[in-house]
């Protein structure tokens, strides 16, 4: 591996805001604003794709830097994605895009398939369109006990009537493709009259009934009931049940079990009606008026059953008229084996390829989902629904929109559900609409959806009720707005449901017969509150051998359809409807059993497949490029303050595209996205002169070899420096290695052939200075960590290829069968440097009120900086004068070597007390100048000042400053040995430290300070802090307690890596406290990486000494652990060989409680 710095960067894009404010004028740029996302009427949306106005192309101006300030922070007035947290819940990825607009018009050779069956690609394919028989059927064998009354102990009586009547009304019971339910009751006070105390019910006959043709036509239910009324549909179990009619007595049916009325309770009769061949009378019932005593509803007949992969798709004319207003309703029931998944009912898109009207019931997040009109964005609405609302049971949902009046509703079985305001946004001409998937025929729904209509008006709420349980009919209020009307009937002519022609299944989506046990069409009271006169059957009931009844189901056919290139693009030609040749006709039982299976005969029709190849309309071309990726945190009980935290990008490679009007897209919906662009005047280290972005999207680890393979770059006129610039975040886990997201692995680059770099991806994420989150955030992630930028890595390839024509780059990841990366590369040109000696002042480390710098900052003493060498010559030295204002002006000669563009940390030496000692709450600024690189004249002077704000460190003291004695009161978790405590004074000399031996144990160490700075560092060698919720190690904390009582500090159990607090210690006691003495005792671990084999190298421990061991993976877990003594002149040896490649912590421990951690990795 490579590690000249000129050559290898890890950009750092966490820059201190303040370091930046140089003398040089400064144009601001407003994207992105909190105040533009934090929209309840938008549900708190994504920012999104918008256009910007940026400097001017021709205004002469030159920048030295350009830096984009990433501000996230938490909603204010509502939650992320109205999801119920003000930081979003998860870590997603959010990519920050430029798109630039070229100008040029390009087409693209495009290819269709000549045919597509079962709306799917094939080479060869051979079906039966014409069934011997016509439509084949499988068929469903039912088994029912025949049962009949011992003759000797039959007796009847018939209920009260009235006379004939007509019940010819009820339009399902004479339909053949419909069927429904009836329910009637009978009081207590008639089964009494009839002496039901004393009688076994045995069955009822129903004498309109006694032409029945199918046994199981009508199948009867009885149920006691406490209520003597129906005002809907009775649920419960039934009493007895009769599913088939009495062989021998045609219309009569016999309980299954004989009814006994207990003396009290009242009678439901239930019968559910499938339909019968027989021609019955239904204008003469006998019977007689019962007043709230009655209730039914028919089935909507047949329906369209969606198992995925399918879609109607519906004639565009019949949506010509919706403009600005519109309702979208059906009946829909969703696959419970499926649902909540991804899914959209229906989809409609404008030329554009832009959502006009999409539905999702629900998305995988048991949200629906309501898109209506495009203007810049779609219109949305969405709530969060019950299961038993999408799936299992049939539901009626009415869609509205209204743009003039700005509102949009969505109704549930009637009733209004959910509404939004300000939802102004009409619809454009649609130019695509798909039933059963979304308009580009992803996201399938699987279901049964069943009377589709659209209307060009938004319906009122009454009407939608009235009307959502009914056909409509010519008294529908709105029936001229009625644009499509769909009943999802079978088609015999087809074999299919629609004409093939302006309503077109592609797939094999099937038509289904609707159960009467869920009628829901017209429900309501009996035409005439009628209830049938039956005939009640008393005796002794007998069963009389099992009876089979045979019902044919249609087996759904394939779509076949044929296109043909068409302008420039394809049109569907034909459509027919087949089965596959080596489908069967089955035979089986109710629950699946297989009976019995039988081919399909017909004459076979070979189709062989061949593209169909055209040029697309031309388009501008727009070339995307990547600026930055940022992961959100993990947002549960997250706070990211009133101001925000800000990270800042350097995208200044992109100087040359940020000019003008620039459209960006940026941010989601977990938090509100404050971005802005800081112009910095002044003469660039080098030009930039074209950017090339060229490996693009998300890259499966699979088969990235594969697909990401060398790219060729050719220099142009005036292109004298190169650099290429790669993104990469791993994600995926749950199997295998857990790769990408967790998962060790390699990632080299090579030029023109040979390998120049490579590195391992994982990045320690446990010391993010966003701390704690809600979720795994201390994990390490290939290339990422929650809440914070993806790694971008830069490779300068300027020696590497100078004076070639052309050179080829290549990037390599270890090969994994899981998992997938998002994968950026960019080759960026440049013109010659512009400059011999400029030395700049990049950032600020310390002092800083910079979050990003948090967990080190305020600090006692040692300023920190970074300075950067941006001429062409080697800097060899430099003049750097600091101080705080108010205070000593200090002057530090740095001495080094640092090339073209290469950066280095300088720690500055600063005693003045103001730094210290004061009130923590004042605002200090710090300030930083360098000057005279290599003794020269700084050709770029704008660059060489930097300030930052800050606040001095807490102070801590007893209040007469009588006491000088601080309590280390820790309590250690289930893992002691993983936490280490030291405090050092303001030169960095440690004058307490500890470990700990003893699990879940409060520890109360008394220590003595003198007055002065110091820093006190709670260290976790599990990276998993004293407090985590994802592991078994239980909970600890540390305190730093006052002898009186009470808190100096009381420090956050969850803080990863470790956590550190510098204070002022203001003390008139003087203790005589020494450094603790470096006894000169390590342990060093080697062969380091290894195979598992590892010797230890024990220095400074005495002959005999007894010394324990363990190996910790990267979750703190423990692995192995043992004991091993000291000798003179050997070492110790492990044998972890055992374990799989990867990195451990490998902890040794003396008997006083001391330890010695080494990380080792295994390969």
């Amino acid at each position: 591996m490579k590690t000249d710095a000129t050559l290898f960067v890890l950009i750092a894009f966490f820059l201190n805001a303040d370091a930046l404010a140089q003398d040089a004028d400064t144009t601001w740029v407003q994207a992105y604003t909190w105040e533009a996302q934090n929209n309840p009427e938008t549900a708190y949306d994504s920012p999104g794709r918008r256009w910007f106005d940026f400097p001017a192309s021709d205004n002469d101006s030159s920048y030295q830097k350009i830096l984009m300030y990433y501000n996230l922070k938490c909603f204010e007035d509502g939650t992320a994605g109205n999801l119920g947290y003000a930081c979003g819940e998860w870590d997603y990825l959010s990519y920050s895009y430029l798109f630039d607009h070229t100008g040029e018009l390009d087409s693209n050779l495009l290819s269709h398939p000549h045919w597509l069956i079962d709306d799917l690609t094939f080479e060869s394919d051979t079906l039966i369109l014409e069934p011997v028989g016509g439509i084949p059927m499988d068929t469903v064998r039912w088994t029912y006990v025949d049962y009949g009354i011992v003759a000797e102990t039959a007796t009847s009586e018939n209920s009260a009537s009235d006379g004939a009547m007509d019940w010819s009304e009820l339009n399902w019971l004479t339909d053949e493709n419909a069927g429904g339910k009836f329910q009637w009751i009978w009081t207590a006070e008639e089964l009494s009259a009839w002496g039901w105390e004393n009688l076994s019910v045995a069955g009822l006959e129903f004498p309109a009934m006694a032409a029945l043709e199918n046994r199981d036509a009508a199948k009867w239910s009885a149920h006691w009931v406490e209520t003597d009324t129906l005002d809907g549909f009775h649920a419960g179990e039934a009493a007895a049940t009769a599913s088939i009619f009495d062989a021998d007595h045609p219309g009569r049916f016999i309980w299954d079990t004989a009814l006994q009325w207990n003396g009290l309770s009242h009678l439901v009769i239930e019968c559910e009606w499938s339909g019968d061949s027989a021609d019955l009378d239904w204008s003469a019932v006998e019977g007689t008026s019962a007043p709230l005593q009655t209730w039914q509803a028919g089935t909507a007949g047949e329906f369209i059953s969606f198992d995925g992969n399918d879609r109607l798709e519906v004639a565009m004319a019949w949506l010509d008229s919706i403009g600005e207003e519109v309702t979208v309703e059906f009946w829909q029931r969703g696959n419970a084996e499926f649902q909540p998944e991804n899914n959209s009912v229906c989809e409609g898109i404008n030329a554009a390829n832009q959502r006009e009207i999409n539905i999702h019931l629900p998305w995988s997040n048991g949200r629906v989902y309501w898109d209506a009109g495009y203007d810049g964005g779609y219109d949305r609405i969405d709530q969060a629904a019950n299961p038993e609302d999408y799936e299992g049971k049939w539901n009626h949902w009415a869609f509205t929109k209204d743009a003039v009046a700005g509102t949009m509703a969505i109704h549930l079985n009637g009733e209004l559900w959910h509404t939004g305001s300000n939802k102004d946004n009409a619809f454009g001409e649609m130019v695509r609409f798909y039933i059963g998937c979304n308009a580009n025929g992803g996201n399938d729904y699987r279901g049964d959806v069943d009377e589709f209509r659209m209307w060009s008006a938004a319906l009122t709420a009454e009407t939608i009720m009235a009307y959502h349980a009914m056909p409509v009919d010519e008294n529908h209020p709105a029936l001229n707005d009625l644009e499509m009307n769909l009943s999802m009937d079978f088609n015999p002519v087809i074999g299919a449901v629609g004409d093939a022609e302006e309503l077109i299944l592609h797939g094999n989506a099937g038509v289904k017969q609707h159960e009467p046990a869920q009628a829901f069409f017209n429900p309501g009271a009996m035409p005439g509150d009628q209830r049938p006169a039956l005939i009640w059957w008393y005796g002794e009931a007998e069963s009389m051998g099992p009876v089979v009844v045979d019902h044919a189901h249609r087996i759904p056919a394939t779509s076949i359809v044929e296109w043909a290139v068409e302008g420039n693009g394809v049109q569907v030609v034909s459509v027919d409807y087949g089965w596959q040749l080596d489908q069967n006709r089955t035979i089986t039982t109710p629950d699946g059993f297989l009976l019995g299976s039988f081919p399909i005969e017909g004459e076979a029709v070979v189709y062989e497949n061949d593209p169909l190849e055209y040029f697309s309309p031309s388009f501008e071309v727009i070339d995307r490029y990547e600026l930055a990726r940022f992961i959100t945190p993990y947002g549960i009980g997250l706070t990211l303050d009133d101001d925000g935290w800000t990270w800042i990008f350097d995208v200044s490679d992109f100087a040359h595209l940020l000019r003008d009007s620039v459209e960006l897209q940026a941010g989601n919906w977990q938090e509100l996205l404050d971005m802005k662009f800081a112009f910095i005047s002044g003469t660039p280290p080098r030009d930039v002169m074209r950017m090339d972005a060229f490996w693009k999207g998300q890259q499966n680890l699979a088969s990235f070899d594969e697909n990401i393979t060398d790219h060729v770059f050719t220099p142009a006129e005036g292109e004298e420096m190169f650099k290429l610039r790669t993104r990469a975040s791993g994600h995926g886990f749950g199997s295998g290695n857990n790769c990408g997201e967790f998962c060790y692995n390699t990632h080299s680059v090579k030029v023109d052939g040979g390998l120049q770099w490579s590195w391992e991806v994982m990045r320690e994420c446990a010391d993010n200075p966003l701390y704690p989150q809600g979720g795994t955030w201390i994990y390490d992630r290939a290339g990422w960590c929650p809440g914070a930028p993806v790694d971008t890595k830069e490779f300068e390839l300027t020696p590497l290829i100078e004076g070639q024509d052309e050179f080829a780059v290549d990037y390599d990841i270890t090969y994994d069968p899981d998992g997938n990366y998002r994968f950026e590369g960019q080759i960026v040109a440049y013109g010659a440097p512009n400059m011999q000696y400029d030395v700049e002042v990049s950032q600020i480390l310390a002092p800083t009120d910079d979050k990003l710098e948090s967990r080190l900052n305020p600090v006692c003493k040692s300023p920190k900086v970074v300075i950067r060498n941006n001429g062409s010559e080697l800097l060899t030295s430099c003049s750097i004068l600091y101080g705080v204002q108010g205070g000593e002006t200090m002057t530090y000669n740095w001495e080094g070597a640092l090339a073209f563009l290469e950066s280095v940390e300088v720690e500055l030496a600063y005693d003045d007390p103001i730094l210290w000692e004061g009130d923590d709450e004042e605002w200090l600024v710090f300030e930083v100048a360098v000057d005279a690189p290599n003794g020269s004249v700084d050709e770029e002077p704008r660059n060489d000042r930097a300030t930052s704000r800050f606040h001095r460190v807490p102070t801590w003291s007893y209040p007469d400053l009588d006491d000088n004695r601080v309590i280390v009161w820790t309590k250690t978790n289930a893992v002691p040995y993983e936490t280490s405590i030291e405090i050092a004074d303001a030169g960095g000399n440690v004058v307490w430290e500890r470990g700990y031996s003893t699990p879940n144990f409060t520890h109360r160490d008394t220590i003595a300070l003198s007055q002065g700075c110091y820093r006190v560092t709670i260290s976790d060698s599990g990276d998993d802090g004293q407090s985590f919720w994802a592991n078994s190690d239980g909970s600890g904390y540390t305190r730093l307690k006052k002898v009186s009582g009470g808190n100096f500090i009381n420090f956050e159990p969850d803080f990863g890596k470790f956590i550190s607090q510098a204070f002022f210690f203001q003390t008139n006691v003087v203790s005589v406290t020494e450094p603790l003495a470096q006894n000169g005792r390590s342990v060093t671990a080697f062969p380091n990486p290894s195979n598992g084999e590892i010797k230890l190298k024990m220095s400074g421990f005495m002959q005999g000494e007894r010394l324990t061991w363990s190996c910790l993976n990267l979750m703190g877990q423990e692995l192995h652990s043992g004991s091993l003594r000291n000798a003179e002149g050997q070492l110790g040896l492990l044998n972890l060989s055992s374990l799989p490649r990867g990195t451990y912590a490998l902890t040794v421990f003396d008997e006083f409680g001391n330890r010695w951690t080494e990380w080792v990795q295994i390969q």
